[in-house]
């Protein structure tokens, strides 16, 4: 009941104090993990220069669909309708890419924001300033928990906004009190237009038979 929490919080803090719960109900777990489970599984380790806050399987599970139908075909074939997949791949990421014109930032992305701003109700702020503020949210259980968010530097203290690259709920919190705030000023350039069009610009050639 504790691993998923531990592994989910962006604070190094607070994931320790999960862990430590963990390891006074069982001895054996500590030494486990250590010898078993040393990749990093935990949000609270992730570097703030990836942007990346991913700790599912999710990603393996999409390519496994995706190759289902190929996977007991014979080496050579598999290797050239899997480079035929990921050319018509590309070719279609090009052109989407193409259609973000006048976009600074990925509309999708732009989008899930302002669905977020809009479920702030159970967060109070208090601002220090325009550009800095406390905010207070009371969870389901009544505990208490108080952040400070700084929207110039791209900061929360609960670390999800440095992590993800994405403003967090704290920081929403803030941005909004603004007017007509641009959620594009309040985001990592990992999900400009600019780098979507970049991560697929290169061409898989296309290839004639396998002669």
């Amino acid at each position: 009941g504790r691993m998923y929490p531990a592994a989910r919080t962006f604070q190094p803090d607070y994931h320790e104090h999960l862990m430590n719960k963990m390891y006074a109900i069982n001895k054996n777990v500590e030494p486990w993990l250590k010898t078993n489970h040393k990749l990093k599984w935990m949000r609270s380790k992730f570097s703030e220069h990836i942007k990346c806050d991913y700790i599912t399987s999710n990603v393996a599970e999409v390519w496994n669909n995706w190759v289902k139908d190929i996977k007991d075909l014979p080496i050579a074939t598999l290797a050239d309708t899997l480079r035929s997949k990921f050319m018509e791949l590309y070719a279609r990421r090009r052109r989407i890419g193409e259609k973000f014109r006048g976009h600074i930032m990925l509309p999708v992305v732009v989008r899930q924001l302002y669905a977020m701003s809009r479920e702030l109700g159970h967060l109070k702020i208090k601002e220090g300033g325009r550009e800095e503020a406390e905010v207070t949210e009371v969870t389901d259980s009544h505990k208490i928990i108080r952040h400070v968010v700084n929207i110039k530097d791209h900061i929360c203290t609960c670390r999800e906004w440095q992590v993800s690259g994405k403003p967090c709920p704290h920081a929403l919190t803030l941005i909004t009190t603004h007017r007509n705030p641009k959620m594009e000023d309040y985001m990592h350039p990992y999900f400009s237009v600019y780098h979507f069009r970049l991560a697929y610009g290169g061409v898989i050639r296309p290839l004639p038979d396998m002669s």
